[in-house]
Parts: C-alpha cells; structure tokens; sequence
C-alpha cells in the first residue's frame, strides 16, 4: 500500500536487488487505488556507488536515489533514477531527515517503508524525531546495536527504548500521513 520503499546503499550492494510486488492480486489492488504497479525504490547512498550492471537496474520498478552531490555526479544524464535528491557534501553530516522526508509528498510520496538496512536505520534512529518501523523477517540486532553504539547510542539506551526489537506492523491505509 505504499508509495515508496527506502533502502540502504549497502543493503543493495550486498544483494544487488530490491524487493518488488509480484503478486497479481496485489498490483491490481495498488491499481484500483490509483497507485503504480510498483512503489519507488530509494536508495540512500553518501557515495552513490553502484555497479551498473547489477540486477536492481534491470528490475521493473522506479527508482530514486538521495545522495551528496559528489554521488549524484555519478548518475547525472543516466536513465537508472526517475528520480534523484542531492545534498551538498557538507549537509550530508548529519543527514536532514526532516528536510528530506518533507520533500516527498510533493514527489506524490505520501506513505514510505522502510526495507532496511542496519546503517540507514541507525541513522533514522539517531533523530528522536522520527518514528522508524521496521517491517518483520529483518534479522540484524547484533550489527543494528553496533551501529547504534558507533553512532553514540548506547546499547542500553537502544534496548531500553526498544530499538532492538522488530515490532509488529498492521496494514496501513493507503494516503496516511507519511510515517518512516
């Protein structure tokens, strides 16, 4: 029922791929509420390295990308990104979540999950201001802390505040407001 899924550059370079809606019933349903067969698939990347060649490119999905501006030089003028947000290098530390997040609904991105990845997740958690879910199966806690704790977050706190634990996520409706 979402407009958009967020994943990590690190996640994609590791599996080279996305996950897409297969499922007849399921693209219909996305149709008959006025959605692409696919949401967009984003890409958070500081450095904007990929290999070209790797299937995620090759997949029947839109794609965006959010980067610096050194990483979005590298996809300038290619086909690969419907659509690309860049920071300048020195704005990308810490990453302008709110800023970011705030431009979507315009791009038509009123709902966004988040598919993972232990660093992009870390760095979402790292702003109180947001809320993050995350969606089941995702089995990282041992790194996911260990991110957390290199970003300043101690494991307790993190623990604490239930960080390590994937909660449970019911369906949601289609146009509510944008949650990450």
């Amino acid at each position: 029922e979402v407009d958009g899924v967020l994943l990590g550059g690190g996640t994609l370079r590791a599996y080279g791929t996305t996950l897409s809606v297969r499922n007849p019933h399921l693209v219909d349903a996305r149709r008959q509420r006025g959605q692409t067969d696919q949401p967009l698939h984003i890409v958070w990347s500081p450095s904007g390295r990929f290999d070209p060649q790797c299937r995620f490119f090759q997949q029947p999905v839109p794609r965006g990308l959010i980067t610096t501006a050194t990483g979005a030089q590298l996809w300038q003028g290619k086909p690969d990104f419907d659509h690309l947000w860049a920071l300048l290098d020195d704005q990308a530390d810490p990453w302008p979540w709110p800023d970011l997040l705030a431009q979507f609904p315009g791009q038509g991105i009123q709902s966004l999950d988040l598919m993972g990845g232990g660093f992009l997740t870390a760095e979402l958690l790292r702003r109180d201001r947001h809320r993050v879910f995350v969606g089941p199966g995702i089995a990282w806690e041992i790194q996911f802390l260990a991110n957390c704790e290199s970003l300043g977050i101690p494991r307790s706190v993190a623990r604490a505040r239930g960080y390590d634990r994937v909660p449970s996520v019911g369906p949601r409706r289609h146009g509510a407001p944008l949650r990450v």
